[in-house]
């Protein structure tokens, strides 16, 4: 079986502490869903807080100041992307460097015979096949496919489902974020959540 789940990369939190953050999941992809514990919310609002502070030290800013910023902020971006698994054999490939979460939906141009880009350092890749394609978890579109490397294939027919189903964890988390930020104690925490939902394609 095969899944599509969307992720943030968490490289950049761990000396973060203008509000609770959760342990760091292995491989610093962290999996966005409706099932997040408060601190885990918390770590993800961190990475986009940091992500879209690029030059300044958010270190010396309060929880209010961060958050405001992101509400009021003609763009945000974040680390990350959409991470397909399959369960069978084991095969994983990760969003690659500067694809970005906000670039997600990207992912439905390959329904009609589309590559998009998925970003470097790994630069995964998709290979259109009869009614299939194979994505690669680094190589680059290169014309001859890395023996070393395992793809995940899956049928054209089932990514809409897999895709949405990614875009229903978005949802789910994005339900969380109001509720996280008015326990913190922000006034503006719808806006807060309604940005995120714009900026990130959730709504």
């Amino acid at each position: 079986m095969v899944i599509i789940d969307a992720v943030l990369e968490t490289f950049c939190v761990s000396a973060f502490a203008a509000w609770p953050i959760g342990t760091l999941p292995s491989g610093n992809l962290l999996q966005l869903s409706g099932q997040l514990a408060a601190a885990d919310v918390g770590t993800a609002m961190a990475v986009l807080a940091i992500y879209n502070r690029t030059g300044q030290d958010t270190a010396a800013q309060g929880a209010s100041a961060l958050l405001r910023h992101m509400i009021d902020a003609s763009c945000l971006i974040a680390p990350g992307g959409l991470r397909v698994h399959d369960t069978a054999t084991g095969a994983t490939v990760n969003p690659g460097c500067c694809f970005g979460l906000e670039t997600w939906r990207e992912w439905q141009t390959v329904i009609d015979g589309q590559a998009p880009w998925l970003g470097h350092s790994p630069s995964p890749w998709i290979e259109h096949l009869d009614r299939r394609i194979r994505i690669w978890p680094d190589g680059g579109g290169q014309a001859a496919p890395p023996t070393a490397k395992t793809p995940v294939e899956i049928t054209i027919v089932e990514l809409p489902g897999l895709v949405n189903a990614a875009h229903r964890q978005l949802r789910e988390f994005l339900d969380l974020v109001e509720p996280w930020a008015v326990a913190l104690g922000e006034p503006r925490a719808r806006e807060l959540a309604s940005a995120i939902g714009q900026h990130f394609h959730i709504t």
